[in-house]
């Protein structure tokens, strides 16, 4: 039986909305400390640690969920714990969240044969004679073992609550205490004690292998849990025909949100535990060069077959059967329901596993009658950077926006999906976009930002999907950048992704976009939603867009093309207007910085004021031909001087008054010298 904490783990993953950011967070801390109502009541085992201060976590994240559903989550409305949805928001965002300093460790044996209803992740009872019992009815963090003829082995980790007395005083004094499982995390399989964790645990002070409730350090009990949780299980399992079926597969989970696969022999129901998991494809020879994501599945307890319990995720010809013939190896089994499938570059072989013992051998891995259970062998990896966390401040440090035009066009983003950045050439659309990209998402992280660039000859082929020619002479279909994009946001919907399309009024958008003049609707997002796309081989291939997909598009208002825009994209999107910011104070501090005089800052400002003020009057050119501020913004190595600001006006600001004036050449020559002069 799961914990609680799972029970409510998968909850997690709906309950707790989503574009809950670092500033709602730290708001929630603040209406926490001025005593903001809510049910919460206080930490016992996890404190969020935020500026010195230590905060209970999950009325941290109840309260800042406020702010994105209009009322705080409740307590039983989702977890907390290591493993939990809550936590990981929270350490997303670039908050801390430590074990109490008081917290106490322990490793307590787990015994089925005993009188009492042992059962890990849901209860542990001991009666009053157990010695350490006094210690452990304060709850704390636990590591389970159990004993087994080939020594003691770990079955998992996670928190006990305070025990409660659950049943009256026996005769001779004696008082049985129950304490509920607050958190749990299973090992599976159960792992063998080293010889030198078990040295350890001998060390401890008042150590007897014969108790049941042994106190250890927070040290001993953080080593127990990375040496037993370091190896993920999977599974391995002999398909031949997965090269071949790839597309096939990818395209369904890409349209249905997965797909169900049957096997022809059972699962261990402790495999449960460890979902999600991967399923490694070996194709023969023990070669493995596909490897798909397990999300549930279930497991026949004898030799009958099942029905597959996820009818519209099951090709249509194995709905509603057991088997699909009369041979043992066609009878169904086991059902996996498969959310994600990759290739693996290189190929993995039979060397990169190793046996779970006691479920595998390395003689059975390859058994084409029954799954391989392995491991992953350590591979050396790449170092992970984590992003750095990205607030409305760290964007307001570097934009000439201020705070009220910066938070309306994050809020519209959150809102709408979908906004487009207009202003005249030099006002930094380009620039503005990736940083409010960055505190959209709460963190500086390129990897979930794409940015391209539409223009005349784009076409949807680029975009969305078509044919492409293949270096044997042939054509293949080709998934597009934002069909690609959308792929990998799919992978990671607890996070948010940004696709920004420069110069988006350039490309012919109906043609471009196609089905997305539907798919990128805020209420059109999703699955339920998805449609065939106009190359799509059949109707099962369909595409949606991700509810964690938001586009930002960027438009000069000087451009002559603006008029091509047309209504039903309009409809689609918010428009902000970015201004000239020479009068802002960023501004200015930007060009003191880089070693500006004053006296050259405010030649700048009163020069490009009177130059827009004639570009904003003149009826042939308006308001959305101004000249922005970028142009002045010289680099870290530039110092600017009177030279720098004449070669910028020379090179980059007279062409442009020229091309407004193209009619009118003396009236650009006396505008010119104006700047000059």
């Amino acid at each position: 039986m799961p914990s609680s904490e799972q029970e409510s783990g998968s909850a997690d993953e709906t309950t707790i909305p989503e574009g809950i950011t670092r500033e709602h967070v730290i708001q929630a801390i603040r209406d926490y400390e001025s005593g903001a109502a809510h049910d919460f009541g206080p930490s016992t085992t996890y404190d969020l640690v935020h500026e010195s201060k230590r905060y209970p976590p999950k009325a941290i994240l109840g309260l800042a969920a406020g702010y994105v559903l209009g009322r705080p989550l409740r307590p039983g409305d989702f977890g907390g714990g290591e493993k939990s949805k809550c936590f990981r928001v929270l350490r997303t965002l670039g908050f801390r969240i430590e074990p109490k300093p008081d917290a106490k460790y322990f490793l307590i044996r787990l015994n089925h044969q005993s009188q009492y209803a042992d059962e890990p992740g849901s209860r542990y009872e001991f009666t009053s004679q157990v010695s350490n019992q006094k210690k452990l009815r304060a709850g704390g963090h636990v590591v389970v073992d159990r004993r087994t003829a080939g020594g003691a082995v770990l079955m998992g980790y996670g928190v006990l609550e305070p025990a409660t007395e659950s049943k009256p005083t026996a005769a001779g004094g004696l008082t049985t205490y129950k304490a509920k499982f607050e958190e749990w995390h299973p090992i599976v399989p159960p792992r063998v004690v080293s010889a030198d964790l078990q040295r350890k645990i001998r060390s401890m002070p008042n150590y007897n292998p014969q108790y049941a409730i042994r106190p250890i350090t927070r040290e001993l009990h953080q080593e127990m849990i990375e040496q037993s949780s370091d190896k993920p299980i999977c599974l391995l399992g002999t398909w031949r025909d997965a090269p071949d079926e790839y597309e096939r597969i990818r395209a369904k989970i890409q349209s249905r949100g997965g797909w169900a696969s049957w096997w022809s022999f059972v699962i261990p129901n402790e495999l449960m535990a460890a979902v999600p998991f991967w399923l490694y494809f070996n194709v023969g020879g023990g070669r493995f060069p596909i490897r798909a994501k397990v999300s549930e599945f279930v497991s026949s307890k004898g030799n009958k077959g099942i029905r597959s319990p996820w009818p519209e995720q099951t090709d249509e010809e194995l709905r509603n059967i057991t088997r699909e013939g009369p041979r043992r190896s066609q009878v169904f089994k086991s059902w996996l329901r498969i959310t994600q499938i990759e290739r693996l570059d290189p190929t993995l072989t039979i060397e990169d596993f190793e046996p779970a013992v006691p479920w595998s051998t390395k003689a059975s891995l390859l058994n084409q009658s029954a799954f391989g259970f392995a491991h992953r062998r350590a591979v050396e990896l790449p170092e992970i950077i984590v992003a750095p966390p990205y607030t409305i401040e760290s964007a307001l440090e570097k934009l000439f926006l201020d705070r009220d035009s910066l938070t309306s066009i994050i809020s519209g983003l959150e809102r709408k999906m979908n906004v487009i950045l207009q202003g005249p050439p030099g006002v930094g659309k380009t620039f503005a976009a990736r940083e409010i990209a960055y505190a959209l998402m709460s963190q500086m992280d390129d990897t979930r930002i794409e940015m391209i660039q539409f223009h005349q000859s784009y076409a949807y082929e680029d975009f969305m999907q078509g044919w492409r020619p293949t270096e044997n002479g042939g054509f293949q279909l080709t998934d597009g950048i934002f069909h690609r994009f959308c792929a990998q946001a799919q992978q990671r919907p607890a996070q948010r992704f940004v696709f920004v399309i420069d110069e988006i009024n350039r490309g012919n958008l109906s043609k471009i976009f196609g089905e997305l003049m539907m798919l990128i609707e805020p209420d059109k997002r999703g699955v339920r939603y998805a449609l065939p796309l106009t190359y799509c081989k059949s109707n099962d291939t369909r595409f949606f867009v991700p509810q964690n997909v938001f586009l930002i598009g960027l438009m000069n208002t000087a451009d002559r093309s603006l008029a091509m825009v047309d209504y039903a994209l309009r409809r689609r999107f918010k428009f902000f207007d970015l201004e000239p910011a020479f009068e802002a104070k960023g501004f200015s501090d930007l060009l003191q910085s880089r070693g500006a005089s004053s006296e050259l800052i405010n030649q700048i400002r009163s020069r490009m004021r009177s130059l827009n003020d004639q570009i904003a009057q003149n009826p042939h050119l308006g308001g959305g031909f101004r000249i922005g501020h970028s142009y002045f913004c010289p680099g870290e190595q530039t110092v600017p001087d009177e030279a720098w600001y004449r070669a910028v006006v020379k090179s980059e600001i007279a062409p442009l008054i020229e091309e407004y004036w193209s009619d009118q050449s003396e009236a650009a020559k006396t505008l010119i010298r104006e700047l000059l002069d």
